[in-house]
């Protein structure tokens, strides 16, 4: 026989589960508006008064999940070609991009090896806490990274 201790838990915790369950399901009612472009791309909207910006997102099915045996690596390609570009794609000036991104890894190339010798010293005791700012090597505190 359950006790009415242990009744009346069961019953609260499934009121509260009703209580979310119900709660979860009115705040996910977000009225959305589908369009469909003319080369087949389809837009789902959402207005919202209370801020002025747009926000937007999209979604290539070009995933390593949508690869298959034979046919890979392309989703990789693809995410060289949207975000470092080619001589013809994804770029205005790409000797200019290029000049970037040498320097975006000569600095990465820098940070790693500021850090090498942070996490040595995390090894050897001297350092207790990498995430610490006081633990950063100075050379890693002038350039602010």
């Amino acid at each position: 026989m359950i006790s009415s201790f242990f009744r009346r838990i069961v019953f609260g915790m499934l009121f509260l589960l009703c209580f979310f369950l119900g709660w979860t399901a009115r705040a996910q009612k977000v009225p959305v508006t589908e369009k469909q472009l003319s080369n087949g791309m389809r837009l789902l909207l959402v207005e919202r008064h209370d801020e002025p910006s747009i926000a937007g997102g999209w979604v290539a099915h070009v995933g390593s999940s949508n690869e298959r045996p034979g046919i890979t690596g392309t989703a990789h390609l693809f995410e060289h070609m949207m975000f470092k570009g080619t001589p013809t794609i994804g770029t205005k000036d790409y000797s200019k991009d290029v000049t970037i991104i040498s320097g975006q890894e000569r600095i990465r190339d820098e940070m790693r090896r500021e850090e090498q010798k942070m996490r040595a010293g995390y090894r050897h005791g001297d350092v207790d806490d990498l995430l610490k700012p006081e633990n950063k090597t100075e050379h890693y505190k002038e350039r602010c990274y």
